[in-house]
């Protein structure tokens, strides 16, 4: 059964040298900072980008190569220009700090540092931190474009959340644009490729129920042949895993017995250096691992989930998307350098969040859900979601729903809107639920908080009559997610933003619905006043 389930999927890579060739080829060929030291490097990457960033913007953001981008930042340190945020003495005296020509210092057969720092380039290419770009028809494996905002993005980091923000960006990888992949040998790209591994792994890993090994790993999801969307590549690799050996010896024998791989004598065909999937792949892997996604024993081979993963998995909602909440709460230090951060880590996934959004109909209830249940938290109090307004504002189109248009367009390249807690989050114990959210601009939102009472409630009449509020929204709050009090509906009608009648017909709908004992749990907890 195992071996016609390899050989069956596989079958155009059997028997010839050639075809045992062409199928790891395949497999992705990952940078190679030095394994030992990849945690280091990422961190390195951090500094790296505040070195970077002092070379002129026009020069980044045209097609520069590993040699010129190290020549700038070399320059740049003999006139004594280095960075005041997150500079590297260490990284100083082994690149920059060299008593001879950069020439010399860059040559492969003198000082030998431009091939360690190609290392760096490719990672950052990995990450599309540095994207490629195409020299006539192909894309160049030397020549990238720097992305801004991502170098910013790594600054403005803190070293704690480091891995938490490349944790975001590994399971956000899409092979369908990742400027590394794009150039890997042997790997040939369709027009509609969608494939996001970081994500499929930790399914595979979760639907195996076993600890994995690293080849297996390698041949089933690090590998870009034929087929090249998620699903198809996952029902293919479950199909295969649930056959194969759990040891490491075990399944690299039944693999190369099935394919055929071996010469009329009866041996087994060898690997080229560096060939064999689970080191061509092995980089991926210690990345999940740094990253706190999976354990990885290298003596046996085996990959496992970490709690976090597991966790991660309990809800239908995208890997990424749950991630991203958990760095964006992470993040959240209430200054204004963590707003900044948390602007550039929504404005590079808004498309990611959108097209979640589409994909499932259901998302954005789910997402609510999610939140009435386990409200995010930061230092033992109750913390607004910066996904879920980030969400209200996609709904929407990022317009002003009173105003019905775009205010302005805002660093971001969107309009720039803020979405305000219609029953007030901190003060009025309202959910934080896109429901609950209007969007508005920075003039009507102020308007609400600091106007005076004569305004505000002429706004609110106005918020009525544009049916930007309707009745119907306090309806949804009660029925669907059982988390409108009778305090709330008090509120509201102070506000002006319910009859009456209207406050009788959501008393009794309370009444006959009831409130989500969780959420009423949630309230005893401390919210944060901000707005």
């Amino acid at each position: 059964m195992a071996l016609n389930v390899i050989a069956k999927s596989f079958e155009n890579y059997r028997s010839t040298h050639i075809n045992f060739d062409n199928f790891h080829n395949q497999v992705i060929n990952m940078p190679r900072a030095t394994f030992s030291e990849l945690p280091e490097v990422i961190k390195l990457l951090k500094s790296l980008a505040s070195y970077i960033l002092l070379i002129d913007e026009k020069v980044l953001t045209k097609k520069i190569n590993p040699k010129e981008i190290y020549h700038n930042i070399f320059s740049n340190f003999k006139c004594g220009k280095v960075p005041t945020k997150n500079r590297n003495i260490s990284f100083e005296e082994t690149f920059l700090n060299i008593n001879d020509t950069f020439e010399r210092v860059y040559d492969e057969n003198v000082w030998k540092m431009g091939r360690r720092f190609r290392h760096y380039t490719e990672l950052f290419s990995f990450f599309d931190i540095l994207k490629r770009v195409k020299v006539g028809n192909k894309w160049s494996k030397n020549y990238g474009v720097f992305d801004v905002d991502a170098l910013k993005e790594l600054e403005l980091t803190d070293e704690a959340d480091l891995f938490d923000l490349f944790r975001n960006k590994l399971l956000n990888l899409n092979v369908k644009d990742n400027s590394h992949i794009v150039t890997c040998k042997g790997i040939k790209l369709k027009n509609d490729v969608d494939y996001r591994p970081a994500r499929a792994i930790l399914r595979y890993i979760l639907e195996m129920d076993r600890e994995v090994t690293d080849f297996e790993i390698g041949i089933l999801l690090g590998r870009i042949d034929d087929v090249q969307k998620e699903d198809e590549i996952l029902v293919r690799a479950n199909n295969i895993g649930k056959e194969l050996p759990h040891s490491f010896g075990g399944q690299i024998n039944l693999v190369f017995d099935s394919m055929l791989w071996k010469t009329s004598g009866g041996a087994r065909y060898s690997y080229r250096q560096s060939q064999n999937p689970d080191f061509k792949f092995k980089s991926f892997i210690i990345l999940m691992e740094t990253f706190g996604m999976i354990s990885y024993d290298r003596n046996s081979h085996f990959i496992a989930l970490t709690e976090y993963s597991k966790e991660l998995m309990q809800d239908e909602i995208p890997l990424d998307v749950l991630d991203l909440e958990h760095l964006l709460v992470k993040i959240d230090s209430d200054t204004a350098g963590s707003k900044e951060l948390t602007d550039l880590i929504l404005k590079r996934r808004t498309d990611a969040i959108t097209a979640a959004i589409q994909a499932d109909g259901e998302l954005v209830e789910k997402l609510n859900i999610r939140n009435i249940h386990n409200p995010p938290m930061k230092n033992g109090k109750r913390i607004r979601s910066k996904l879920i307004m980030e969400v209200a504002k996609i709904k929407v189109n990022y317009i002003d729903e009173v105003e019905g248009v775009a205010p302005f367009v805002g660093k971001s390249g969107t309009s720039y809107v803020e979405a305000h807690h219609i029953i007030e989050f901190g003060r009025e114990c309202g959910p934080d639920i896109t429901d609950n959210l209007i969007c508005l601009g920075p003039s009507n939102h102020s308007l609400i908080h600091h106007g005076d009472r004569e305004d505000v409630v002429a706004f609110f009449n106005r918020c009525r009559t544009s049916g930007a509020i309707v009745f119907h929204r306090f309806e949804i709050i009660c029925t669907k997610y059982h988390c409108l009090t009778k305090d709330h509906v008090k509120a509201l009608l102070k506000k002006g933003l319910i009859t009456e009648v209207e406050k009788n017909n959501l008393e009794a709908l309370i009444d006959e619905n009831g409130v989500d004992p969780l959420f009423l749990k949630s309230l005893e907890i401390t919210a944060t006043e901000s707005y």
